[in-house]
């Protein structure tokens, strides 16, 4: 990757979001012409986009929403009840796999998926 102050407006086809997970911080950073995007970038702007929910109170209004508990959603990703807690609350953030996971759910309780817990 190069910085963004390296290259010139038109060396630059896009920017990405890249969540630094540790620090919760997400920034953009410049790509330049012809750069792969892989399966990382992808999981990154969903982390990105799970941090933004969880932000706004989404997760919880959507688990609510769909009419399931705290207890159901922790079942169906195989974590404790109280990491859904944190991670609702904004106390915690789950790490890569369970993000993911966790997105996935929620997107599927977003789509009215009833099969989605």
């Amino acid at each position: 990757m190069v910085p963004l102050n390296d290259l010139n407006r038109s060396d630059v086809v896009h920017t990405r979001i890249v969540a630094g997970l540790e620090t919760s911080r997400i920034s953009l950073v410049a790509c330049p012409k012809g750069a792969h995007t892989g399966p990382m970038d992808n999981d990154a702007l969903r982390i990105a986009r799970l941090h933004r929910m969880v932000e706004a109170g989404l997760p919880r209004a959507i688990r609510m929403g769909a009419g399931l508990s705290v207890q159901q959603v922790a079942a169906s990703l195989g974590v404790a009840r109280v990491q859904v807690w944190r991670w609702e609350s904004g106390y915690a953030f789950p790490r890569t796999v369970q993000a993911l996971a966790y997105l996935r759910l929620l997107d599927a309780l977003m789509a009215g998926d009833s099969h989605a817990s």
